[in-house]
């Protein structure tokens, strides 16, 4: 069964997110390289481009297959979730 947030929930998620993580840079230079990049999906580009300028070393998404070309490790939510659980106990 699908949930439907309102709009409400879904600014209360999001800000209880940012509380804890900060949001990467999106710039010029990201836009560019996303742009240059064999990524099909522009989206997913800005994003990769965006964790790389930012060292990150981990990209959360429900599309792992489209990071197939990431030098950065890619986990679905659940496998990072599962991840930090195990880290915690």
């Amino acid at each position: 069964m699908e949930h439907h947030y309102t709009s409400e929930e879904i600014f209360e998620k999001i800000d209880d997110f940012i509380s804890i993580c900060t949001p990467a840079t999106v710039d010029i230079n990201i836009a560019k390289a996303a742009l240059s990049s064999s990524f099909k999906d522009f989206e997913d580009a800005l994003q990769y481009y965006s964790a790389l300028s930012e060292n990150c070393d981990t990209i959360i998404t429900r599309n792992k297959k489209d990071f197939a070309q990431s030098t950065i490790q890619v986990l679905e939510p659940q496998e990072f979730l599962d991840m930090i659980n195990t880290v915690l106990k």
